[in-house]
């Protein structure tokens, strides 16, 4: 029963070939998703590799921002020692300014004290 058997190896090859069909479509089905897939990490490497920059640049900012702060507070602990040192010169010289005054005083009446004593001679 030669016709037979050659029937149920058509059918056997019928069946591999529509079998072999399916694993192609599906392998390539596979295929495409693994390009999209490395599509994918590609975009995703590179949005990391953009996020990177992005991080670089925003520390160096802020270390820019922290030098800008740390020059700031040394100019403002700078100019505050000079303030004091201006009001520490401005009670000194009112003091001095006190003392002149009190010294003038002192001569102007000693100046009168005189007059006073040489107008009757002179008279």
């Amino acid at each position: 029963s030669l016709p037979s058997e050659v029937e149920m190896l058509r059918k056997e090859m019928h069946d591999k070939s529509e079998e072999l069909c399916i694993i192609t479509s599906e392998r390539d089905k596979l295929f495409s998703e693994v390009v999209q897939k490395e599509s994918r990490i590609q975009d995703l490497l590179e949005e990391i590799g953009k996020t990177k920059n992005d991080l670089a640049t925003t520390q160096l900012n802020y270390e820019n921002t922290d030098q800008e702060f740390q020059d700031f507070k040394n100019h403002h602990i700078e100019f505050e020692q000079k303030y004091k040192m201006v009001l520490e010169e401005n009670a000194r010289m009112n003091q001095e300014i006190g003392n002149l005054s009190k010294q003038a005083q002192k001569l102007g009446l000693s100046l009168d004290a005189l007059n006073t004593e040489l107008a009757p001679k002179s008279e």
